[in-house]
């Protein structure tokens, strides 16, 4: 690939980061990033780099990371959480994990669905918004064949039933149900070159035919796609095994 398509490409997904995400993310910026699917820890921006971001953990660990997986660690108001909202929500633990929001209770307080199933009523000062594409993919319809969120890391097929509150109740194909915020539902249906940049957040089919979340990290010849996986595996795939994530 050429250095011209390459800030092309590159130049397309920052412009689409700018307008499809609520926070404006910085270098300096204290934050709390993603390490592994369901660990995130605290950190900060270093530098910019094409994927995204550079963040440096307090532990001195290290990751180049998609806008996504970054959450500035500020406060929130009110007005911006909501039934459906996706968050990162202080655990017993002091430390913050990725969830939904439930419902929204007097006080200020907030119950949370976190994505390994636990559950836990919130107050303000615990919740930092996380930010999801807007008008990428579309939203799911009922009745799409999708992947869905069973657990960090684990997506499976399925198929959305109806709406609900938080957004969806899905139907996987092992008749196993969930309720889940649109970010987790992910359309079952080829993307076009167009829609695959680097930095962009996919769902990328491993070797045992499943689809598991990732970020694009280079954009080879030949629709040829170099995925970074969450788990920290990378695989190089083709065009038709991908699918766009919305967060």
């Amino acid at each position: 690939m050429d250095k011209r398509r390459t800030i092309l490409i590159v130049g397309a997904w920052i412009i689409m980061c700018s307008t499809c995400f609520a926070q404006t993310l910085k270098v300096g910026d204290v934050v709390w990033a993603q390490w592994k699917p369901n660990a995130w820890y605290h950190g900060k921006i270093e530098r910019e780099n094409p994927v995204g971001f550079h963040v440096a953990f307090d532990d001195g660990d290290r990751a180049d990371l998609p806008p996504s997986l970054i959450v500035a660690d500020r406060a929130v108001t009110a007005e911006q959480v909501e039934v459906g909202s996706r968050v990162l929500a202080r655990w017993t633990d002091g430390r913050h994990y990725p969830g939904t929001v439930t419902r929204v209770a007097e006080g200020r307080r907030y119950d949370i669905r976190f994505d390994d199933g636990d559950r836990r009523t919130v107050n303000l000062a615990h919740v930092r918004l996380r930010d999801t594409l807007r008008n990428m993919n579309g939203a799911p319809n009922v009745g799409d064949v999708v992947w869905a969120q069973w657990k960090p890391n684990a997506w499976y097929h399925g198929k959305v039933e109806k709406k609900i509150p938080v957004g969806f109740h899905v139907v996987f194909d092992d008749g196993d149900r969930a309720d889940l915020p649109p970010s987790l539902i992910v359309a079952d249906r080829a993307v076009t070159a167009e829609q695959v940049v680097v930095g962009r957040r996919v769902l990328a089919r491993w070797t045992d035919g499943k689809h598991y979340p990732g970020t694009v990290a280079e954009v080879a010849e030949g629709r040829k796609y170099d995925i970074r996986f969450d788990d920290g595996d990378r695989k190089t795939v083709d065009l038709m095994s991908l699918r766009l994530l919305s967060e």
